[in-house]
């Protein structure tokens, strides 16, 4: 889905987390790169957000979707009620709400520059997932 209609993550990012480690109600929110505070997915280090794009830049399956957020004054992020940063999309999920095995309830965000392709992109989502 990245790949195809969400063109490499440029119209449409797709997050999933577990449910059941986070707390509705849910905010899109766009902040201050110093501000971010969060452990990116299967890492063990808290980062800031230009940590998270120096970070990124150099993993060769990651460096071409820091270009998406790298020079902008501020960066989106997805929070739950308790404050946790679930994603920095179009980049990275939290480690906080990673899915594992045990997971039985699946929380799916998706951010996106054009509502054609969201709309494309959540319908078939969904569909794989039932």
């Amino acid at each position: 889905m990245h790949k195809n209609v969400g063109r490499r993550r440029k119209l449409v990012a797709i997050g999933t987390h577990d449910y059941d480690t986070i707390k509705g109600p849910f905010f899109y929110d766009a902040v201050c790169p110093e501000s971010i505070s969060f452990k990116p997915l299967n890492q063990e280090t808290v980062m800031n957000g230009h940590e998270i794009i120096a970070f990124y830049a150099k993993d060769r399956n990651m460096k071409e979707f820091t270009d998406i957020i790298r020079d902008s004054e501020i960066y989106p992020v997805i929070t739950d009620s308790n404050k946790n940063i679930l994603s920095l999309p179009p980049l990275i999920n939290g480690d906080h709400s990673k899915i594992k095995l045990s997971t039985k309830n699946v929380f799916i965000e998706m951010t996106a520059t054009d509502l054609t392709k969201a709309k494309i992109a959540l319908n078939t989502f969904i569909s794989m997932f039932s």
